[in-house]
């Protein structure tokens, strides 16, 4: 299986009151340490950006970027985007946001792992579904299409229609006991909890 990876980066970070993007994390910033994490373990590495004017932060020239074509339509209409852009070039994508400063290469293999013959391999944590953490095959397209058509815009909206495979506590709690992997940074109090955090 060939594995992309597609970082979204289209939200208006409302809650941070700036740009979470271009935030500074460990000598980089938090969209390049996640691309770079990425390029370790997939390729290609695209990035969905809002639009063209959106200021992002230096990136590695083995980055791809693309646009939203209906910005504000939110993550699943992102993830049609990026998987529109990709094309052939790989056969699954994990999909993350890049305010999840925490995770890892070993956490993108071992759920290339699971995903098998599945559509999606989706962690489940505490009851929340992650959909900014999962893998989705490319192959999910025309039913990404139908559900936009119909007016879904959230990701975790293609488990029913689809064979997900999705991941329990107890799972995760065997790669990360911490339930850190997943952590997302919202706020300007947990962007701050973050940068201290081992």
């Amino acid at each position: 299986m060939l594995l992309g990876a597609m970082v979204l980066t289209g939200g208006q970070s409302r809650r941070m009151g700036r740009p979470k993007e271009s935030l500074p994390f460990r000598g980089n910033t938090l969209l390049g340490r996640a691309v770079e994490m990425l390029l370790l373990c997939a390729h290609p590495v695209l990035v969905v950006a809002r639009e063209s004017g959106q200021d992002l932060p230096p990136l590695p020239l083995e980055v791809a970027i693309t646009f939203d074509s209906e910005p504000g339509s939110g993550p699943l209409a992102a993830i049609r985007d990026g998987m529109r852009f990709l094309g052939n070039e790989c056969d699954a994508v994990f999909v993350c946001g890049c305010d999840m400063p925490f995770l890892t290469t070993g956490y993108v293999g071992w759920l290339a792992n699971l995903l098998g013959d599945h559509d999606l391999v989706i962690p489940r944590l505490q009851g929340v579904l992650q959909p900014m953490a999962a893998i989705y095959r490319l192959g999910l397209l025309p039913r990404i299409e139908t559900a936009l058509r119909a007016g879904k815009r959230a990701p975790k909206e293609l488990v029913d229609d689809c064979d997900a495979r999705i991941v329990t506590d107890e799972e995760l709690g065997t790669i990360d006991p911490r339930h850190r992997l997943l952590t997302s940074i919202d706020t300007p109090e947990e962007y701050q909890q973050a940068l201290v955090d081992e």
